[in-house]
């Protein structure tokens, strides 16, 4: 952490309780040190966290053990089991725990490719992107709380379909889709 800061800070004096701030970082500094962490570790780093863990210190604190990244992607490391909701999450937990059967959270979607594609790399694709971004897989618990599900589990009960069909089978399709519910 301190050979990032240095390298990234160009400053030759930072310690662990250096803050970030007062040793020459910026908010573009931080991008910079993100990038750094992005690039050579497995870690993920945001600049949030280095604008509330303005210390290398508090940094190590808050995203756990560092490991060089090797030349295969990583699943991200989830360092807790439940966080806080955001108030935008707050608010959809509140809408459906009052209307519980509601369609309102579906948002089907259909892309017309105009080339031959290959469903396996879109799914496999698909999947990766589900297994290195914890986000995505986050789901709303009681408490208000939020959950990150095991990548197992989203595989589980995950319905990747790819239709070939014209435009009036899709749209039909995506209305009867648009109207089950769906649990947050």
């Amino acid at each position: 952490m301190l050979s990032a800061w240095k390298d990234i800070l160009k400053n030759q004096n930072i310690s662990k309780d250096s803050n970030f701030f007062e040793v020459g970082g910026h908010s573009l500094l931080a991008m910079d040190l993100v990038h750094y962490f992005k690039k050579h570790y497995q870690n993920l780093l945001t600049v949030k966290l280095v604008m509330m863990n303005p210390t290398p210190e508090k940094l190590c604190q808050a995203i756990g053990p560092i490991e060089k990244k090797g030349n295969e992607l990583q699943e991200a490391k989830i360092l807790k089991s439940e966080f806080d909701l955001n108030l935008a999450q707050k608010q959809a937990w509140y809408l459906q725990e009052i209307n519980p059967d509601s369609p309102m959270f579906n948002l089907p979607s259909a892309i017309r490719v105009p080339v031959e594609l290959d469903i396996e790399k879109l799914k496999s694709a698909y999947f990766k992107i589900l297994k290195f971004h914890p986000q995505l897989r986050t789901k709303i618990i009681k408490g208000p709380k939020q959950a990150i599900e095991s990548i197992d589990k989203v595989f589980e009960g995950l319905d990747f379909d790819v239709y070939e069909c014209d435009l009036e089978t899709a749209v039909h399709h995506m209305e009867q889709l648009a109207e089950k519910p769906i649990s947050i």
